[in-house]
């Protein structure tokens, strides 16, 4: 494992579309299309050409594009305004900004709740 100062990314630029499942321990940046499953242990940004069909488990997550699938942050998730997102979310803290669009349910997590 790397050492806390040593930030880790892995960016999909807007060029690009993935097909497939990512998983991994680093920041991952969304520009261009991912149509698959994304698991990361750390932050997931969407950038606003990114565009992610699939599943997404993440410990924090950015919206400012488009996600169609279930979320599940361990810490929280932000939807940026004009962002669109349809699916379930599960999240212990949840910020929709003006203007975001999303449909589906939430599911907030407190140490009560699990």
């Amino acid at each position: 494992m790397s050492k806390p100062s040593e930030q880790q990314f892995t960016q999909i630029s807007e060029q690009i579309t993935f097909q497939g499942d990512i998983q991994g321990d680093s920041d991952l940046r969304i520009a261009g299309t991912v149509k698959g499953n994304i698991t990361t242990s750390r932050s997931l940004i969407v950038e606003k050409t990114g565009k992610i069909e699939g599943e997404v488990k993440a410990d924090t997550a950015t919206v400012a594009g488009f996600v169609q699938g279930n979320i599940e942050c361990t810490v929280s998730l932000v939807l940026e305004a004009k962002s669109k997102f349809i699916g379930n979310i599960k999240t212990k803290q949840l910020i929709i900004e003006n203007t975001a669009f999303f449909q589906g349910s939430c599911v907030m997590e407190t140490e009560k709740t699990k």
